[in-house]
């Protein structure tokens, strides 16, 4: 979690977005549900 907390300033700059700090353990769930092969494997560590 704090892995995507510090990437997060650049990536909300990077792609013109906001995204709520309270989000995250939302979208880390979403993505673990629904990622499948390599993208897994990072959240893995990430979570």
């Amino acid at each position: 979690m704090k892995m995507i907390d510090v990437l997060l300033e650049g990536y909300k700059k990077h792609h013109g977005i906001e995204v709520e700090k309270t989000a995250l353990p939302e979208c880390v769930r979403l993505a673990k549900r629904y990622a499948k092969g390599k993208n897994y494997r990072m959240l893995q560590l990430i979570y």
